[in-house]
């Protein structure tokens, strides 16, 4: 993308822009400049309210929506995408299981490399997370051995991929519904179908590396059934 005009594969004219967040600011910055928002829906309980939380995220944006609109954009320009960990349970699995957890346990865990990074925002944290997090300290953080600024580069080794050593005790069946689509096929259909009415265009999943293709998989065998035609949400 960097080539000179007359040099390049790509035609840069065009090309759709994408901002991800959650804050209300850079929200705003998505609905004024973007073509569309790519979300992660923090704060929500993801098995329970998250197309409500959405729902709300999208209607804070509406003023900055106005400054896009006069710049020719409307609400069916703006492309709206979530970002989210997904298992489908299996007849009586736990949330905890060892098949769930290698699944999504990475995603659920980042809330509390957030809080590594920075505990001032241990306080704003919904409280079944709160709760957890002496034990992460004790569990996880005490065993490594960095400089309280160096955390990052050890608690994000795992960052979508794998849980590190101590992680697994962390985690709770609330947390893990609370952060991540995890539920039987019929639930997580249910939830996609809130949050297509609340807005929302697409989902990207975060599956391990090593499980990507399990993911599409069971994805397609199991939940796109249960939605509109051709799976859409």
């Amino acid at each position: 993308m960097a080539h000179a005009p007359e040099d390049r594969y790509v035609d840069r004219d065009g090309v759709p822009i994408y901002v991800a967040a959650d804050g209300p600011r850079a929200r705003g910055v998505a609905y004024e400049l973007g073509d569309g928002w790519i979300m992660g829906l923090q704060g929500c309980n993801a098995m329970v309210n998250a197309p409500e939380v959405l729902g709300a995220s999208l209607a804070a944006g509406q003023a900055a929506a106005a400054a896009a609109a006069a710049a020719g954009k409307g609400p069916d320009d703006f492309y709206t995408m979530c970002s989210l960990g997904l298992c489908v349970l299996e007849e009586g699995e736990s949330p905890m299981s060892p098949r769930a957890l290698e699944r999504v346990g990475p995603v659920a865990m980042l809330p509390f490399h957030a809080y590594a990074d920075n505990p001032a925002i241990g306080a704003h944290l919904p409280s079944p997370i709160r709760d957890r997090l002496d034990i992460y300290e004790r569990r996880v953080l005490s065993r490594l051995d960095v400089p309280c600024d160096r955390l990052y580069q050890e608690t994000h080794r795992g960052h979508l991929s794998h849980l590190l050593p101590g992680e697994e005790d962390v985690l709770t069946e609330e947390i893990i519904r609370m952060t991540t689509l995890t539920g039987t096929a019929r639930e997580i259909a249910d939830v996609l179908r809130g949050l297509q009415a609340a807005g929302l265009r697409n989902v990207t999943l975060n599956p391990p590396p090593h499980l990507a293709r399990e993911a599409v998989r069971e994805y397609a065998e199991k939940i796109a059934p249960l939605l509109d035609a051709g799976g859409r949400v």
